[in-house]
């Protein structure tokens, strides 16, 4: 299984949209009071390869699938009582790297990166009640461009962020398309979440800064970077810097930071899950400031995922060598468990009881 990408619907069943490579299928399985049930979507997907796919759920709990790939565009399946549809979102040049939202009337919105020819740019499209509409947000010189993450404001305009030469903010309202630059360089974006005034909160990896290169007899030098977390109030940027990141040049070269995820609580305050030098670790602010805590080693990790329950306590799950970790905290404290002994830890979603999935 080359894709895979999980929802619960209001009663908590699981849905899941799944890419099998081998057999070139979508496949979507879902489970209720009878079971599980399969569904083949697509029996052959012929030409060319799909690189990822995405699922959301409507109101009444039927499916959206969305996928993206070499040679196939971007597409969408989605169920009615007739049975499967499909739409062809995009299909000129190729397509990688999409973000997808439903927005309050189930219509989708997508962003995302094409090469047409020689070009290379960051689109925008979605459909309304008059149908299918599509906007080129920028071109751009080439495809070293990375991470569109699409969030909608209270008004349902797009807001995006993605890497260029340096991390772009691109957001819309009744004046037209806004474009701004983060306030340092950044490797990676790890998450972008609007708040309830659509303020834009996000955390990256700010490169190491050359001053800050320590020699090393071996050829291998370290640079200081940092975890920030960024907040624009529409006049502009606050950041600080959350964690100090080691950066291990030369021959084998690496950051000791990766893999973060960021979550609002219902006061407004941003929660980060993160990676560091082999540990994982949890950053949180609250009227007193902010607080870090080391939940423990972590060798060989990979993303984390952080999701907050109806009382604001922190879920993390994260992989470790072969096993699925999963913590959580509640008002008896931090409580780490495996999950799996042997597994690929792909998505973290929370229940309405806050159980995880």
């Amino acid at each position: 299984c080359n894709s895979i990408s999980l929802a619960l619907d209001q009663e908590n069943n699981p849905h899941i949209s799944i890419y099998d490579g081998i057999n070139r299928q979508m496949i979507y399985t879902s489970r209720d009071a009878a079971g599980w049930h399969n569904q083949i979507v697509v029996a052959d997907v012929l030409e060319g390869f799909i690189d990822s796919t995405s699922l959301d759920l409507d109101a009444a709990g039927a499916p959206y699938i969305f996928y993206s790939g070499t040679n196939q565009g971007l597409r969408t399946y989605y169920w009615t009582p007739d049975g499967w549809n499909f739409h062809v979102v995009d299909t000129v040049g190729n397509i990688w790297e999409y973000s997808m939202v439903l927005d309050e009337n189930e219509y989708p919105h997508f962003s995302y990166f094409k090469k047409s020819e020689s070009s290379y740019s960051v689109n925008y499209t979605y459909k309304d009640m008059a149908g299918w509409n599509t906007v080129l947000v920028e071109e751009v010189g080439d495809s070293n461009i990375h991470q569109p993450l699409l969030a909608l404001d209270q008004q349902g305009q797009p807001h995006i962020i993605y890497k260029k030469e340096t991390l772009k903010y691109v957001y819309k309202d009744n004046a037209g398309w806004n474009f701004l630059d983060l306030p340092a360089s950044g490797s990676d974006v790890l998450s972008f979440v609007l708040d309830e005034m659509d303020h834009a909160h996000i955390t990256y990896y700010e490169n190491p800064s050359q001053t800050d290169e320590i020699e090393n007899g071996d050829s291998t030098y370290y640079e200081f970077g940092s975890l920030i977390y960024a907040v624009y109030d529409t006049f502009r940027w606050h950041t600080i810097s959350v964690a100090e990141c080691l950066w291990i040049g030369g021959p084998f070269p690496g950051l000791t930071c990766h893999g973060g995820a960021l979550a609002l609580d219902s006061q407004g305050y941003p929660h980060i899950a993160f990676l560091r030098s082999q540990t994982i670790e949890y950053a949180h602010q609250d009227s007193s400031g902010w607080h870090n805590l080391s939940l423990g080693f972590a060798f060989d990790a990979s993303r984390a995922f952080l999701k907050l329950d109806e009382h604001d306590f922190p879920h993390i799950g994260y992989q470790q060598n072969q096993a699925i970790k999963y913590a959580y905290q509640d008002s008896q404290g931090w409580h780490p468990e495996t999950a799996a002994e042997h597994g690929e830890l792909l998505s973290l979603v929370l229940d309405s009881d806050g159980h995880p999935h």
